[in-house]
């Protein structure tokens, strides 16, 4: 065919024509789910909880249950634990319930008592076990994800389920959120009573680990993850679940150094939840008061690693040798029982950035020294040694120390300090020259009868 011959052809070519319909196809579809939507809606009714619970009270109270209905019935392990006398305590209750459920074979509402007994779980409370007993027979009748758990967990064997978990948690391959995921204790479930216990007694197998063998830093982790959610301790909601977490951390070390390492992540994780113990108690008032005094006693470090790393790099290099060495003797035979740090300008700035480095909040805290009456870079360590309060000022600064019964003696701790404040009124001062060390150490056993070697501090 030549070019002619095709052009005539198109000529002739007349093009198919199209019809549509009025109304798109996908309006009509939408229309049908959208009516779909409403079916389904309409269908679930809402059910008043409170409303429920009272005539179960009622009806308990007659022995009267005809005015309870199957769909009451499903939905009633969710007033098992509401109210000062919540029915959970009610074994007469509990039988009918239970008699209740079995008869129906309703998996919705079995499902609904698994929640229940997961959330509100006690191990010593005689209704979580008579559920947990009813549990444990009808779960297998469904092949479904809670029999696989009771078969691998022991979920509803109440004795056996919060070890066993712990044990799974902590020895799976899976990251701990992914082990609790695959157990059964997603979404919220996670922070559940039966989950909270079960971290409680992973605490204490960490407190027996850590007292008996080397610290292992991984483990460590492991156990702090599982703690963590969304940035949140997960068992906040379960009285002194935190308390026990952070003893077991500290307890160990009441009489022992951890490493380095080991120090400074619990260190971080601690302060991170409860707070700086220095400045706020009342996160710390249900942990342990020998626990408590070994965080003190990291932080009093903490502070003083702080001063001495700020001021290594802002006062002149050859001060500081021999006052580094003579305060860390004080600590590391715990005669440092608290200490705290105040900064003027430079010193604030670079300790708010090697904080920020080290990823360490601990070193985050200190006091701010106002600017009349001090250069930029001055800075001053405040120690409780013994009973005595102690304010070592850098640079060409005086060591000055206050009796325990004089009103003038600083307070560790505070936000902000004049200078009037760390040098007024001080029972004794010392210009940092020659001998300093042993006038210091002379005053300091006098008062307190704290003996110290200048070997040990010069």
């Amino acid at each position: 065919m030549n070019l002619d011959d095709a052009l005539e052809k198109i000529s002739v070519w007349v093009p198919k024509k199209l019809t549509f319909p009025l109304t798109p196809q996908m309006v009509d579809a939408s229309h049908v789910v959208a009516k779909r939507l409403r079916d389904v809606s309409a269908t679930v009714d809402l059910i008043d909880l409170n409303d429920l619970r009272e005539r179960l009270f009622q009806a308990r109270a007659t022995g009267t249950w005809n005015s309870i209905s199957s769909r009451d019935w499903r939905y009633a392990a969710e007033c098992l634990g509401m109210g000062q006398q919540p029915l959970i305590g009610d074994q007469g209750f509990l039988d009918e319930y239970l008699g209740q459920l079995r008869g129906q074979r309703s998996r919705l509402a079995v499902s609904r008592l698994i929640r229940f007994y997961l959330t509100y779980f006690a191990p010593t409370h005689p209704g979580i076990h008579k559920i947990a007993v009813f549990l444990k027979e009808i779960v297998p009748q469904w092949q479904w994800g809670w029999k696989e758990k009771q078969a691998k967990l022991g979920i509803f064997d109440v004795s056996a389920a919060p070890i066993n978990l712990a044990n799974y948690v902590m020895q799976s391959t899976n990251a701990p959120d992914k082990a609790m995921d695959e157990a059964g204790f997603g979404g919220s479930l996670y922070g559940s009573r039966l989950a909270a216990y079960s971290y409680s007694l992973s605490a204490q197998k960490i407190y027996s680990i850590l007292t008996q063998s080397p610290a292992s830093l991984p483990t460590i982790k492991r156990f702090v993850s599982w703690g963590m959610k969304d940035n949140q301790f997960a068992f906040a909601s379960t009285p002194k679940a935190m308390a026990r977490m952070a003893e077991s951390l500290l307890l160990p070390w009441i009489d022992r150094t951890p490493p380095d390492d080991v120090r400074l992540f619990i260190e971080s994780h601690l302060f991170s939840l409860l707070h700086d113990l220095r400045i706020d108690r009342s996160r710390w008032l249900d942990v342990n008061e020998k626990a408590q005094q070994v965080m003190r006693r990291w932080l009093t470090r903490a502070s003083l690693e702080q001063f001495l790393d700020v001021v290594d790099r802002t006062a002149q290099s050859h001060m500081w040798p021999a006052r580094r060495k003579f305060w860390y003797a004080f600590y590391e035979r715990k005669f440092m029982l608290e200490a705290w740090v105040a900064f003027a300008k430079d010193g604030a700035t670079l300790a708010r950035r090697l904080a920020a480095e080290k990823e360490n909040p601990a070193i985050g805290n200190f006091g701010v020294l106002a600017s009349a009456g001090v250069s930029k870079d001055h800075a001053v360590l405040i120690m409780h040694i013994g009973n005595l309060v102690v304010a070592d000022w850098s640079h060409n600064g005086k060591c000055h120390i206050w009796l325990p019964d004089n009103a003038d003696a600083p307070k560790l701790y505070r936000h902000a300090y004049h200078r009037d404040e760390l040098v007024n009124g001080s029972n004794f001062n010392k210009v940092h020259g020659r001998n300093w060390q042993g006038d210091v150490l002379d005053f300091i056993r006098r008062h307190t009868g704290i003996a110290l070697s200048e070997r040990h501090s010069v």
